[in-house]
């Protein structure tokens, strides 16, 4: 294959879409700065580096370049939105390579092709932080292996919001720490860093102190699970001292289901938790020589009284009204503890009532304990509609096999100037299996 390039050079090949990403202002974290530095010779050997590449796409007439990883199944790649679309313009050529580690960009004829992605439906272009919430591809292609798969979290936003998880983040930088420094097309990891990430929407994190520089976008982001990294999300947007994440939550596990499907293949569940180990077999040991008949016992006594049957299910509900702050980008917060259900969802039925002069000011999502998340309302600003109000809906599809105890949380705000939003009432009902 002719090389599409006019020439190899690396300021000419950076992405585009890498400008165009948000200069976001954060609220500091407290921990140290963390850039990204190149691999070393023993850390290319490792999984991570091995699953994780680098990707060219052709949007329009130009060639962007982005990171991605092998994940799931070998024939899956993760990546971000942006690398096929840009104002509504879509990839005509996607490529990837994994494990590349050199200074001089590779021939096309060395990168594998993709031939297809799952995506948002409504994703059209990096364009404000709805957009980086669907900022998310999952790449296949059917007649091609990429590599050994790294796995993945179900719910990797709730443990990129914890302060307790080592995080990493992966990828080949054009531009390194935001200086001009060229990172060429080496790969680069971050130092690890347990800082907690902030929500700005369910799947749109961020985090103060991380830069990984221009043209990473579609990195991946990892968690330590005892010392296996798996992908909890991907690298979406940057600043000088900042980080944008694409959080994995169980849309992106569909988005992989419906890949699979889509080229005849099959893949494990993502693991919620550390294989277990292994126990040695034990050394057989010879039969007891037999003794003779015990006599019969005498009656057993009679059994207690069966302990009371655990409580099924439970209601949360307030009618405690509050009005909302006008145009803001933080949201209110109403916390609803369960305590006394144990075991896992089999039904979740919710009601809200918000007054509003126009709905499509409010932007609402309600997350479970270990962080699955129902968006139950998306700012509009063409939606005109008085009110927000959920009668008895089932949310059971999004929330089926979570846990039921711990803090539920109603996160509302309202998002567009000039319109008094009021918090009347919610109500959750939640069934145990």
């Amino acid at each position: 294959m002719t090389n599409p390039y006019p020439t190899p050079s690396v300021s000419r090949l950076t992405s585009s879409f890498a400008a165009a990403l948000l200069a976001l202002a954060f609220t500091a974290t407290g921990h140290a700065q963390i850039f990204p530095k190149p691999v070393t010779s023993a850390q290319l050997a490792t999984p991570v580096s091995q699953a994780t590449g680098l990707m060219v796409s052709k949007v329009g007439t130009g060639y962007s370049r982005g990171s991605g990883a092998i994940a799931r199944n070998g024939k899956l790649i993760y990546s971000c939105g942006h690398m096929i679309a840009a104002n509504g313009v879509w990839s005509s050529e996607l490529y990837f390579l994994p494990a590349y580690n050199a200074s001089a960009f590779p021939d096309l004829s060395l990168m594998k092709p993709v031939r297809g992605y799952k995506s948002y439906s409504e994703y059209r272009g990096p364009g404000g932080n709805l957009e980086f919430s669907r900022d998310f591809i999952v790449a296949y292609d059917a007649n091609t292996t990429f590599g050994t798969p790294l796995q993945t979290y179900a719910d990797g936003a709730s443990l990129l919001l914890s302060s307790t998880t080592s995080k990493l983040i992966a990828g080949y930088p054009a531009k390194i720490d935001y200086t001009g420094a060229s990172g060429a097309t080496f790969q680069y990891y971050t130092g690890s860093f347990t800082g907690a990430m902030s929500t700005v929407l369910p799947t749109y994190l961020t985090i103060v102190g991380v830069s990984t520089g221009g043209g990473n976008s579609g990195g991946p982001v990892f968690v330590s699970d005892n010392g296996t990294q798996k992908i909890a999300g991907v690298l979406i947007s940057g600043a000088t001292n900042a980080a944008g994440v694409y959080a994995l939550t169980s849309v992106a596990e569909t988005m992989a289901q419906s890949a699979m499907a889509a080229i005849g293949v099959t893949g494990a569940p993502a693991p919620s938790g550390p294989p277990s180990s292994s126990t040695p077999p034990s050394t057989p040991t010879p039969p007891a020589p037999s003794t003779p008949s015990a006599p019969p016992a005498p009656p057993a006594p009679p059994a207690p009284p069966a302990p009371p049957a655990p409580v099924q299910s439970v209601t949360l509900s307030t009618n405690s009204s509050f009005t909302l702050r006008d145009n803001t980008t933080a949201y209110s917060l109403l916390n609803l503890p369960v305590t006394t259900l144990g075991g896992t969802v089999k039904t979740v039925t919710f009601s809200l009532n918000i007054t509003a002069k126009a709905a499509g000011d409010l932007d609402v999502f309600l997350r479970s304990p270990n962080g699955r998340v129902s968006v139950l309302s998306t700012k509009n600003s063409k939606l005109k509609k008085s009110n927000l109000v959920i009668t008895n809906t089932s949310l059971t599809s999004t929330f089926a096999g979570s846990e039921c105890n711990g803090v539920w949380g109603l996160f509302m705000r309202d998002a567009i100037k000039g319109n008094a939003c009021k918090f009347n009432s919610t109500s959750l009902t939640i069934t145990r299996l």
